[in-house]
């Protein structure tokens, strides 16, 4: 009975799961650097891009409730 409980704890010990992380980690096929930056470089364009998008059609809509309103 104690050696059922000493399998379980030593199957789910700390140290065993970051060995199996490593060990995860070396197969990993990680981008070059010069694609990591041309990745990250999309990235921060399509964010740009929305959130430009984004404020304008706020501006827009805010402009034309204002106006249907009749504020201001």
């Amino acid at each position: 009975m104690a050696d059922s409980k000493n399998d379980k704890r030593s199957s789910n010990s700390p140290m065993k799961w970051f060995r199996e992380a490593k060990s995860e980690f070396k197969k990993v096929t990680w981008p070059a650097p010069k694609q990591t930056l041309r990745n990250t470089s999309v990235v921060l364009a399509v964010l740009v891009v929305a959130g430009a998008s984004i404020w304008g059609l706020d501006k827009l809509l805010a402009f034309g409730f204002k106006k249907m309103l009749g504020i201001e």
